[in-house]
């Protein structure tokens, strides 16, 4: 076995223990909430640079696109942090895979 593939089954046995640890000391809901934050956070951080790219080059018209979706991933990482709405949570995933 090759050194790279012992460094993929370390990591994963990295993660795996991390979210086993999350599950024992806080409960599986904990972590469905760690992991919709860190995901929509990043998302959001993801399209405001793109926004602010566009922004930048003057593409309006990209930058008029991009604006709904920051805006509704920046809203979806700020109800997922504060565990509010979670059916307009689910509408945005469900928008966003759906798109």
């Amino acid at each position: 076995m090759d050194k790279l593939k012992l460094y993929i089954i370390g990591f994963l046995v990295a993660i795996i223990a991390i979210a086993a640890g999350i599950i024992y000391k806080w409960g599986f809901w904990m972590l469905v909430r760690i992991v919709l934050s860190l995901g929509f956070l990043g998302l959001t951080l993801m399209l405001g640079f793109f926004l602010a790219l566009t922004l930048y080059a003057e593409s309006w018209k990209y930058a008029g696109l991009l604006v709904v979706p920051t805006a509704l991933s920046g809203y979806a990482a700020y109800l997922s942090i504060t565990w509010q709405k979670l059916k307009t949570v689910g509408g945005i995933i469900l928008l966003f895979v759906l798109g």
